[in-house]
């Protein structure tokens, strides 16, 4: 089975079956996921030589046991080693991806990271250049960079992938 026909979907919902794991995680910088038209899954990452899967445990959760559980579930959906990270453990009490917390801007649309990001690197070439055709263009490539690293870090789209290309 390639990592193509693997249904990460099936892998995510089998991972959070296991007693013990709180959720899914993308990773440090985000960047465990799976991308499919539209969307991301979120802590699982297949590819052709193992699968890896990032997730918060439960505060009571014995790490080891967990772990191996959740190998044992991914192990007949892939053909590859399953590589089980542990990123983080819940705190009694802390808010499952099921009950969103409260906000007090409830209808208020934040900035995404994407665009943070754009307006930092445009921030940054205006600081650094200040006027004239070169600087309009280092503009634009700073302001680019910017939303790029921005939109990975929301999981829009994987900027790795792009930068080493398509392996089929």
């Amino acid at each position: 089975m390639s990592s193509d026909q693997v249904d990460a979907d099936q892998v995510a919902s089998a991972v959070l079956a296991v007693p013990g794991v709180a959720e899914l995680h993308a990773g440090v910088l985000g960047e465990i996921g799976t991308y499919l038209p539209g969307r991301r899954v979120t802590g699982v990452r297949v590819d052709d030589e193992r699968c890896d899967v990032h997730v918060t445990l439960a505060w009571d959760a014995p790490v080891r046991e967990t772990a191996q559980q959740v190998r044992d579930a991914v192990a007949p959906l892939v053909a590859v080693p399953v590589v089980v990270t542990v990123e983080d453990v819940a705190t009694p009490g802390r808010l499952t991806p099921t009950t969103p917390p409260e906000s007090p801007l409830q209808g208020v649309t934040a900035m995404n990271l994407s665009t943070i990001g754009l307006i930092t690197g445009l921030l940054i070439a205006i600081a650094i250049a200040v006027g004239g055709f070169s600087g309009f263009l280092l503009a634009v490539v700073l302001g680019v960079a910017g939303f790029l690293v921005g939109g990975h870090l929301d999981g829009r789209f994987d900027l790795v992938a792009m930068v080493r290309g398509n392996r089929e």
